[in-house]
């Protein structure tokens, strides 16, 4: 069973990649896995599914490529784009499958497995980008604010999700993406740090 598996994944990822989502039908990934065509349906019930299966690896090694390249850079908001552009990246190199992704994210099934691993992701970059801005702060001699934190790193991505969705809507087609969300990162950093108070001196230092 986790050789078909792997055989279905691999099948689904390459023509998703190649071809792209819309263009693509289960009864081909299930030819070129092959396997049947019901045996897809045994580990995704919709082609939807099969996506979230495939492009959940994808934005956890973006994510994690992300978080690495994040770790040499001594600048908040430097830091945290590089910890988005690779989803961006793979968004510019397949818009419709970033599109559909989002789709399934958003509106997909709620008792979908791989919907709510792709959830995860999401709430993992987030926390993230809240753990560096609160590091940051405690650097600056800040006083960090883990809600607020959270609320940023949410806000981030609510900014990357509108901005993936560009090709579809028209909207900004003259504005590049990567520096947009560049400076609306900028204020959004600026004004967590803004709104700290200073450490409070230990008693008795």
């Amino acid at each position: 069973m986790r050789d078909k598996q792997e055989r279905i994944f691999r099948s689904a990822a390459g023509l998703f990649s190649d071809h792209g989502f819309e263009s693509v039908s289960t009864n081909e990934i299930a030819k070129k896995a092959g396997v049947a065509s019901g045996t897809v349906f045994r580990y995704a019930a919709t082609k939807g599914e099969l996506l979230l299966m495939v492009l959940n690896k994808e934005l956890g090694q973006a994510i994690a490529a992300g978080a690495q390249r994040a770790t040499s850079l001594p600048d908040t908001s430097a830091a945290i784009t590089a910890m988005i552009v690779p989803i961006l990246e793979y968004a510019v190199a397949h818009p419709e499958n970033g599109r559909a992704y989002q789709r399934e994210l958003l509106f997909g099934d709620p008792s979908d497995r791989y919907r709510a691993e792709g959830l995860a992701l999401v709430l993992k970059l987030q926390n993230t980008i809240a753990e560096r801005l609160m590091a940051d702060a405690e650097k600056a001699g800040l006083q960090p604010d883990p809600n607020a934190a959270l609320l940023v790193g949410n806000m981030i991505f609510g900014v990357v999700h509108l901005t993936l969705a560009r090709p579809s809507t028209g909207a900004h087609p003259d504005r590049d993406p990567v520096t947009d969300i560049r400076n609306q990162i900028d204020a959004a950093t600026a004004g967590y740090l803004h709104r700290l108070p200073p450490i409070s001196p230990t008693k008795g230092s």
